[in-house]
């Protein structure tokens, strides 16, 4: 039986521990990530100016991309182009260390940083929280050069950063 695909930001809670930007190489940002067993990812988005590389470091992932979940191991890639709807997920038991790389570079670690910081002060806590989400939804349009919700779309997460800047 297959899982239900739900975007999650509740493993951002731990997120300093789970992120690590590194953006040691020219023209892009990169880092790593780990994504705990059974987890899913970030909402399907794009990068509309970036293409993204993922590499697989340790364990198993799985990434959404041509409207298909695409499973890789340990060793393999997978290059997302811009504009192209993606996220990832870890459906194995085991964690997963992955790396990946945006080119060319934008502001996407600074978005990252943004979002570990709303972690902090409990303002991200979970998808079901109407706060959270406005807060995401806030995060999401202050770097839209760099992300784009495709699911949720994008106006409506314009809708709910709208409703955050009024608060």
């Amino acid at each position: 039986q297959t899982k239900q695909f739900i975007p999650n930001v509740d493993h951002l809670v731990p997120f300093n521990s789970q992120v690590m930007l590194i953006n040691d190489v020219a023209g892009s940002e990169n880092g790593m990530n780990l994504i705990l067993a059974n987890t899913d990812g970030p909402p399907i988005h794009v990068h509309p100016l970036e293409e993204e590389q993922i590499i697989v470091v340790e364990g198993n992932l799985e990434v959404y991309l041509d409207k298909k979940w695409n499973k890789l191991t340990a060793g393999e890639q997978i290059f997302i182009p811009k504009n192209a709807a993606h996220t990832y997920r870890n459906r194995s038991n085991e964690p997963c260390i992955f790396e990946y790389k945006l080119t060319p570079n934008g502001s996407f670690s600074k978005m990252m940083v943004t979002l570990e910081t709303l972690a902090k002060e409990r303002k991200l806590t979970s998808t079901k929280d109407l706060k959270s989400i406005i807060y995401m939804a806030m995060t999401f349009d202050k770097y839209k050069r760099d992300v784009k919700s495709v699911a949720p779309p994008a106006f409506i997460m314009s809708l709910f950063s709208t409703i955050g800047k009024i608060k």
